[in-house]
Protein backbone atom coordinates (compact mmCIF):
# COMPACT_ATOMS: atom_id res chain seq x y z
CA UNK A 1 0.00 0.00 0.00
CA UNK A 2 1.63 3.68 -0.34
CA UNK A 3 2.42 5.41 2.36
CA UNK A 4 2.70 8.93 3.20
CA UNK A 5 5.90 11.09 2.27
CA UNK A 6 7.71 12.10 5.41
CA UNK A 7 7.49 15.62 6.11
CA UNK A 8 10.82 17.79 6.20
CA UNK A 9 12.44 16.96 9.56
CA UNK A 10 12.87 19.59 11.83
CA UNK A 11 16.18 20.61 12.56
CA UNK A 12 18.27 21.06 15.23
CA UNK A 13 20.01 24.18 16.43
CA UNK A 14 22.24 25.35 13.62
CA UNK A 15 25.35 23.95 13.41
CA UNK A 16 24.47 21.12 16.15
CA UNK A 17 25.11 18.01 15.58
CA UNK A 18 23.21 15.01 17.65
CA UNK A 19 23.88 11.35 17.92
CA UNK A 20 20.58 8.96 17.44
CA UNK A 21 21.45 5.63 18.46
CA UNK A 22 18.95 2.19 17.16
CA UNK A 23 19.24 -0.40 20.57
CA UNK A 24 18.25 -3.75 19.20
CA UNK A 25 17.47 -6.37 21.78
CA UNK A 26 18.13 -10.11 20.63
CA UNK A 27 18.60 -13.82 22.33
CA UNK A 28 19.55 -15.90 19.53
CA UNK A 29 17.28 -15.34 16.68
CA UNK A 30 20.50 -14.46 14.25
CA UNK A 31 18.73 -14.52 10.98
CA UNK A 32 16.24 -12.11 11.93
CA UNK A 33 18.94 -10.19 13.22
CA UNK A 34 20.78 -9.88 10.66
CA UNK A 35 17.81 -8.55 8.56
CA UNK A 36 17.14 -5.82 11.30
CA UNK A 37 20.60 -4.46 11.42
CA UNK A 38 20.79 -4.59 7.60
CA UNK A 39 17.39 -2.07 7.21
CA UNK A 40 18.85 0.10 10.37
CA UNK A 41 21.95 0.62 7.66
CA UNK A 42 19.72 2.03 5.10
CA UNK A 43 17.53 4.20 7.61
CA UNK A 44 16.90 7.95 6.12
CA UNK A 45 19.07 9.97 8.74
CA UNK A 46 17.34 12.70 10.61
CA UNK A 47 18.22 16.26 9.57
CA UNK A 48 21.30 17.25 11.33
CA UNK A 49 21.62 13.62 13.56
CA UNK A 50 24.36 10.77 13.01
CA UNK A 51 22.50 7.18 13.55
CA UNK A 52 24.78 4.28 15.59
CA UNK A 53 23.31 1.26 16.55
CA UNK A 54 23.90 -0.88 19.54
CA UNK A 55 22.81 -4.39 19.87
CA UNK A 56 22.28 -5.51 23.06
CA UNK A 57 22.79 -9.64 23.43
CA UNK A 58 20.68 -11.07 26.23
CA UNK A 59 22.23 -14.84 26.29
CA UNK A 60 25.26 -14.87 28.19
CA UNK A 61 27.36 -17.17 25.96
CA UNK A 62 27.08 -13.99 23.32
CA UNK A 63 25.67 -16.08 20.68
CA UNK A 64 25.45 -12.93 18.55
CA UNK A 65 28.60 -11.64 18.98
CA UNK A 66 30.28 -13.22 16.00
CA UNK A 67 27.27 -12.24 13.68
CA UNK A 68 27.34 -8.79 14.82
CA UNK A 69 30.88 -8.54 14.73
CA UNK A 70 31.03 -9.40 10.76
CA UNK A 71 28.15 -6.95 10.71
CA UNK A 72 30.22 -4.27 11.29
CA UNK A 73 33.10 -5.02 9.76
CA UNK A 74 31.20 -5.14 6.41
CA UNK A 75 28.86 -2.21 6.80
CA UNK A 76 29.34 1.91 7.51
CA UNK A 77 27.52 2.08 10.52
CA UNK A 78 29.29 2.22 13.86
CA UNK A 79 27.98 -0.65 16.23
CA UNK A 80 28.47 -1.22 19.82
CA UNK A 81 27.90 -4.80 20.91
CA UNK A 82 27.14 -5.63 24.68
CA UNK A 83 25.77 -8.89 26.44
CA UNK A 84 23.29 -8.07 29.34
CA UNK A 85 23.56 -11.32 31.58
CA UNK A 86 20.76 -10.85 33.67
CA UNK A 87 17.84 -12.20 31.58
CA UNK A 88 14.60 -9.98 31.24
CA UNK A 89 13.32 -7.40 28.84
CA UNK A 90 13.80 -4.78 31.31
CA UNK A 91 17.60 -5.71 31.91
CA UNK A 92 18.21 -5.86 28.09
CA UNK A 93 16.46 -2.42 27.57
CA UNK A 94 17.90 -0.98 30.52
CA UNK A 95 21.27 -1.53 29.11
CA UNK A 96 20.03 0.30 26.13
CA UNK A 97 19.44 3.25 27.68
CA UNK A 98 22.85 2.80 29.41
CA UNK A 99 24.95 2.03 26.24
CA UNK A 100 23.07 5.36 24.73
CA UNK A 101 23.97 7.40 27.70
CA UNK A 102 27.68 6.36 27.38
CA UNK A 103 27.42 6.67 23.58
CA UNK A 104 26.52 10.33 24.00
CA UNK A 105 23.14 10.02 22.23
CA UNK A 106 20.29 12.84 22.70
CA UNK A 107 17.80 10.48 20.90
CA UNK A 108 16.90 6.47 21.52
CA UNK A 109 15.03 3.86 19.41
CA UNK A 110 14.30 0.70 20.13
CA UNK A 111 13.05 -1.38 17.58
CA UNK A 112 12.89 -5.53 18.40
CA UNK A 113 15.04 -8.24 16.31
CA UNK A 114 12.36 -9.21 14.26
CA UNK A 115 11.54 -6.15 12.96
CA UNK A 116 11.96 -4.65 9.20
CA UNK A 117 11.64 -0.44 9.92
CA UNK A 118 10.50 1.44 6.66
CA UNK A 119 14.00 3.31 5.67
CA UNK A 120 12.34 6.61 6.97
CA UNK A 121 10.96 5.31 10.35
CA UNK A 122 13.46 7.13 12.26
CA UNK A 123 13.08 10.13 10.66
CA UNK A 124 10.01 10.57 11.34
CA UNK A 125 10.13 9.56 14.89
CA UNK A 126 13.08 12.19 15.48
CA UNK A 127 11.52 14.75 13.28
CA UNK A 128 8.35 14.23 15.47
CA UNK A 129 10.41 14.80 18.98
CA UNK A 130 12.00 18.05 17.62
CA UNK A 131 8.63 19.59 15.97
CA UNK A 132 6.51 18.63 18.84
CA UNK A 133 8.38 18.84 21.57
CA UNK A 134 8.02 15.21 22.54
CA UNK A 135 9.87 12.89 25.09
CA UNK A 136 8.99 9.46 24.04
CA UNK A 137 7.31 8.58 20.48
CA UNK A 138 6.21 5.83 18.60
CA UNK A 139 5.05 4.54 15.20
CA UNK A 140 3.31 1.71 13.71
CA UNK A 141 4.07 -1.94 13.81
CA UNK A 142 2.47 -4.07 10.52
CA UNK A 143 2.77 -7.78 10.39
CA UNK A 144 4.34 -9.59 7.57
CA UNK A 145 4.28 -13.62 6.93
CA UNK A 146 7.32 -15.22 7.62
CA UNK A 147 9.31 -16.94 4.26
CA UNK A 148 9.46 -20.34 6.13
CA UNK A 149 7.49 -22.67 4.99
CA UNK A 150 3.71 -23.37 6.49
CA UNK A 151 1.12 -25.04 6.83
CA UNK A 152 -2.47 -24.41 4.85
CA UNK A 153 -3.89 -23.34 8.35
CA UNK A 154 -1.37 -21.46 9.59
CA UNK A 155 -1.08 -19.85 5.97
CA UNK A 156 -4.93 -18.98 6.93
CA UNK A 157 -4.11 -17.90 10.71
CA UNK A 158 -1.19 -15.86 9.44
CA UNK A 159 -3.40 -13.75 6.86
CA UNK A 160 -5.45 -12.62 9.79
CA UNK A 161 -2.68 -11.88 12.01
CA UNK A 162 -1.47 -9.79 8.64
CA UNK A 163 -5.06 -8.21 7.56
CA UNK A 164 -5.38 -7.30 11.57
CA UNK A 165 -2.40 -5.41 12.09
CA UNK A 166 -2.88 -3.38 8.69
CA UNK A 167 -6.74 -2.59 9.51
CA UNK A 168 -5.13 -1.29 13.73
CA UNK A 169 -2.62 0.67 11.56
CA UNK A 170 -5.58 2.50 9.41
CA UNK A 171 -7.71 2.90 12.46
CA UNK A 172 -5.02 4.79 14.77
CA UNK A 173 -4.02 6.52 11.30
CA UNK A 174 -7.42 7.97 10.68
CA UNK A 175 -9.27 7.67 14.43
CA UNK A 176 -7.36 7.68 17.22
CA UNK A 177 -5.53 10.58 19.29
CA UNK A 178 -1.94 10.83 18.67
CA UNK A 179 -1.03 11.47 22.10
CA UNK A 180 -3.47 8.29 23.40
CA UNK A 181 -1.60 5.97 22.00
CA UNK A 182 0.77 3.61 24.31
CA UNK A 183 4.11 3.32 23.15
CA UNK A 184 5.61 0.26 22.47
CA UNK A 185 9.15 -1.01 22.02
CA UNK A 186 8.77 -2.52 18.61
CA UNK A 187 8.68 1.08 17.14
CA UNK A 188 10.12 3.52 19.93
CA UNK A 189 12.29 6.78 20.27
CA UNK A 190 12.79 8.64 23.26
CA UNK A 191 14.84 12.23 24.40
CA UNK A 192 17.38 10.31 26.25
CA UNK A 193 18.46 13.84 28.61
CA UNK A 194 14.68 13.67 29.80
CA UNK A 195 15.20 10.04 30.64
CA UNK A 196 18.33 10.91 32.09
CA UNK A 197 17.13 14.06 34.04
CA UNK A 198 13.87 12.07 35.16
CA UNK A 199 16.15 9.04 36.06
CA UNK A 200 13.79 6.83 34.40
CA UNK A 201 14.47 3.00 33.56
CA UNK A 202 12.63 -0.45 32.59
CA UNK A 203 10.79 -1.67 35.76
CA UNK A 204 12.57 -5.13 35.96
CA UNK A 205 8.70 -6.65 37.72
CA UNK A 206 7.58 -6.79 34.08
CA UNK A 207 10.84 -8.63 32.82
CA UNK A 208 9.37 -12.09 31.76
CA UNK A 209 5.82 -11.15 31.39
CA UNK A 210 6.14 -7.95 29.18
CA UNK A 211 4.17 -4.62 29.39
CA UNK A 212 7.44 -3.41 30.37
CA UNK A 213 7.22 -0.88 27.91
CA UNK A 214 3.55 0.39 28.76
CA UNK A 215 5.26 0.63 32.45
CA UNK A 216 7.45 2.92 31.09
CA UNK A 217 5.28 5.14 28.82
CA UNK A 218 3.01 5.21 32.20
CA UNK A 219 6.11 6.35 34.01
CA UNK A 220 6.95 9.13 31.48
CA UNK A 221 3.49 10.23 30.84
CA UNK A 222 3.83 11.11 35.20
CA UNK A 223 6.97 13.35 34.82
CA UNK A 224 4.76 15.32 32.04
CA UNK A 225 6.64 14.20 29.19
CA UNK A 226 4.58 14.84 25.76
CA UNK A 227 4.24 11.63 24.56
CA UNK A 228 3.03 11.26 21.35
CA UNK A 229 2.01 8.26 18.59
CA UNK A 230 3.70 8.78 14.69
CA UNK A 231 1.66 6.40 12.92
CA UNK A 232 3.04 7.21 9.43
CA UNK A 233 6.11 5.62 11.30
CA UNK A 234 6.36 2.25 10.02
CA UNK A 235 8.05 -1.07 11.55
CA UNK A 236 7.24 -4.22 9.88
CA UNK A 237 7.31 -7.29 12.09
CA UNK A 238 7.92 -10.68 10.55
CA UNK A 239 5.50 -13.29 12.06
CA UNK A 240 7.59 -16.46 13.67
CA UNK A 241 6.20 -19.58 12.17
CA UNK A 242 6.26 -20.37 16.44
CA UNK A 243 3.59 -17.52 16.86
CA UNK A 244 1.14 -18.86 14.31
CA UNK A 245 -1.44 -20.33 16.08
CA UNK A 246 -4.65 -19.71 17.43
CA UNK A 247 -3.29 -20.90 21.07
CA UNK A 248 -0.49 -18.78 20.88
CA UNK A 249 -2.48 -15.58 19.90
CA UNK A 250 -5.05 -16.16 22.77
CA UNK A 251 -2.29 -16.74 25.37
CA UNK A 252 -0.21 -13.91 23.78
CA UNK A 253 -3.32 -11.47 25.03
CA UNK A 254 -4.56 -13.48 27.81
CA UNK A 255 -0.29 -12.89 29.55
CA UNK A 256 -0.91 -8.85 28.72
CA UNK A 257 -3.97 -8.53 29.97
CA UNK A 258 -3.10 -10.63 33.15
CA UNK A 259 -0.12 -7.70 33.16
CA UNK A 260 -2.12 -4.92 32.73
CA UNK A 261 -4.41 -6.21 35.83
CA UNK A 262 -1.59 -7.14 38.29
CA UNK A 263 -1.04 -3.21 37.67
CA UNK A 264 -4.66 -2.59 38.94
CA UNK A 265 -4.73 -4.53 41.59
CA UNK A 266 -0.87 -2.87 42.81
CA UNK A 267 -2.00 0.70 41.99
CA UNK A 268 -5.60 0.83 42.69
CA UNK A 269 -6.29 -2.10 44.84
CA UNK A 270 -8.32 -6.16 44.35
CA UNK A 271 -11.55 -4.76 44.52
CA UNK A 272 -11.04 -1.59 41.83
CA UNK A 273 -8.99 -4.76 39.36
CA UNK A 274 -12.22 -7.20 40.08
CA UNK A 275 -14.69 -5.11 39.31
CA UNK A 276 -13.32 -3.44 36.31
CA UNK A 277 -12.40 -7.25 34.85
CA UNK A 278 -15.36 -8.62 36.01
CA UNK A 279 -17.45 -7.29 32.64
CA UNK A 280 -14.87 -9.00 30.31
CA UNK A 281 -15.17 -12.76 32.12
CA UNK A 282 -18.75 -12.41 31.69
CA UNK A 283 -18.42 -11.40 28.12
CA UNK A 284 -15.83 -14.26 27.60
CA UNK A 285 -17.99 -17.29 28.85
CA UNK A 286 -21.14 -15.89 26.83
CA UNK A 287 -19.87 -14.73 24.13
CA UNK A 288 -16.75 -16.64 23.14
CA UNK A 289 -18.40 -19.69 21.63
CA UNK A 290 -20.95 -17.97 19.64
CA UNK A 291 -18.54 -16.00 17.75
CA UNK A 292 -15.96 -18.65 17.75
CA UNK A 293 -19.00 -20.67 15.60
CA UNK A 294 -19.79 -17.44 13.71
CA UNK A 295 -16.16 -17.19 12.82
CA UNK A 296 -15.93 -20.96 11.63
CA UNK A 297 -18.89 -20.07 9.28
CA UNK A 298 -17.31 -17.03 8.19
CA UNK A 299 -13.82 -18.75 7.24
CA UNK A 300 -15.83 -21.44 4.77
CA UNK A 301 -18.55 -18.81 3.15
CA UNK A 302 -15.74 -16.12 3.08
CA UNK A 303 -11.95 -17.58 4.58
CA UNK A 304 -9.96 -14.22 4.60
CA UNK A 305 -12.59 -12.06 6.48
CA UNK A 306 -12.95 -15.78 8.37
CA UNK A 307 -9.27 -15.81 8.77
CA UNK A 308 -9.29 -12.24 10.61
CA UNK A 309 -12.88 -12.78 12.76
CA UNK A 310 -11.43 -15.90 13.96
CA UNK A 311 -7.88 -14.39 14.77
CA UNK A 312 -9.37 -10.83 16.45
CA UNK A 313 -12.07 -13.70 18.59
CA UNK A 314 -9.23 -15.92 19.74
CA UNK A 315 -7.45 -12.66 20.93
CA UNK A 316 -10.51 -11.06 22.60
CA UNK A 317 -11.44 -13.91 24.62
CA UNK A 318 -8.06 -14.67 25.62
CA UNK A 319 -7.50 -10.54 26.43
CA UNK A 320 -10.97 -10.95 28.73
CA UNK A 321 -9.49 -14.49 30.89
CA UNK A 322 -6.67 -12.79 31.41
CA UNK A 323 -8.46 -9.37 32.76
CA UNK A 324 -9.74 -11.97 35.14
CA UNK A 325 -6.81 -14.09 36.01
CA UNK A 326 -4.75 -10.97 36.26
CA UNK A 327 -7.64 -9.48 39.03
CA UNK A 328 -7.05 -12.09 41.42
CA UNK A 329 -3.91 -12.09 41.25
CA UNK A 330 -2.20 -14.72 38.47
CA UNK A 331 0.81 -13.99 37.06
CA UNK A 332 2.02 -13.81 33.53
CA UNK A 333 4.79 -16.36 31.89
CA UNK A 334 4.48 -14.39 28.16
CA UNK A 335 8.06 -14.46 27.90
CA UNK A 336 9.71 -17.46 30.12
CA UNK A 337 10.10 -18.82 26.74
CA UNK A 338 11.80 -17.77 23.27
CA UNK A 339 9.24 -17.68 20.44
CA UNK A 340 11.10 -16.99 17.37
CA UNK A 341 12.76 -18.82 14.41
CA UNK A 342 16.10 -20.96 16.48
CA UNK A 343 16.67 -23.61 13.69
CA UNK A 344 14.74 -25.12 11.34
CA UNK A 345 14.16 -28.44 13.30
CA UNK A 346 12.39 -25.61 15.78
CA UNK A 347 10.48 -24.90 13.15
CA UNK A 348 9.04 -28.01 11.93
CA UNK A 349 8.16 -28.90 15.39
CA UNK A 350 6.24 -25.61 15.59
CA UNK A 351 4.45 -26.48 12.96
CA UNK A 352 3.57 -30.16 14.62
CA UNK A 353 2.19 -29.13 17.33
CA UNK A 354 0.03 -25.77 15.95
CA UNK A 355 -3.58 -25.67 15.52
Amino acid sequence: MPWPQPKTAALAAPGDIERAVVCITTVGRLGMLVDAMKACAVATPPAATLIELIVVDNDIAGTARSTVEKFAANNPLPVTYAIEPRRGLAEARNRGIQLGLERGARWLAFIDDDSQPHPDWLDRLVSALRSESAKLVGGSNIFEAPKAPMTAWQKFVCQGLVDGSYRRYRRQRDRVARDKVTIVTGNWCADLHWIKDKALRFDQRYSATGGEDTAFDRSMRATGAKVLFVPDSIVVETVPVARISLRYQFKRLMMSSITKYNHYRRARGPAFALARALPQGILALLAGPPLFIVSAILAIVSPRPGALFLVRTSRLVGKSIGALGGAIGLKSELYNANHGYADEADQAANRRNAW
